[in-house]
């Protein structure tokens, strides 16, 4: 099953994606910065893994070739994560943005915040990549 983005949510005490067959798959805790993946069972899916703050690099917002947009996370040792498809570009953008933040926030390391704008393989508009500088 395809990994489909259903919506965005923020609360006071956490961040949530939520996949169209798994509520809060994606939960970040703003007070430590830890990510959460409760993605369900299926291919390409992670459940129950956290990713430390300080083991997160980044995200990546792609132009997908189908259309919409391909919400991705890295971390690791150069590993990328795709969270799920959305059509809201806005949405994505903003939260990615906000959930960098915290994350960065939470770093043992000071670490600066900059989004590269490349060419989409769609044509139609710009990828993103908001991560560490």
């Amino acid at each position: 099953m395809s990994k489909t983005i259903q919506s965005f949510r923020e609360k006071d005490y956490g961040m949530f994606i939520d996949l169209t067959d798994a509520t809060a798959s994606v939960s970040l805790d703003r007070k430590t910065g830890n990510l959460l993946l409760q993605e369900g069972a299926g291919k390409d899916r992670f459940n129950g893994a956290m990713i430390t703050s300080d083991f997160c690099h980044g995200f990546t917002l792609s132009a997908n070739p189908e259309g919409g947009w391909v919400v991705a996370l890295r971390f690791g040792d150069h590993k990328s994560h795709v969270l799920g498809c959305t059509d809201d570009e806005a949405a994505a953008l903003q939260w990615l943005k906000k959930a960098w933040d915290v994350i960065r926030s939470n770093q043992s390391a000071e670490q600066s915040t900059e989004i590269i704008f490349s060419s989409s393989p769609a044509g139609a508009g710009q990828d993103y990549l908001v991560s560490q500088h």
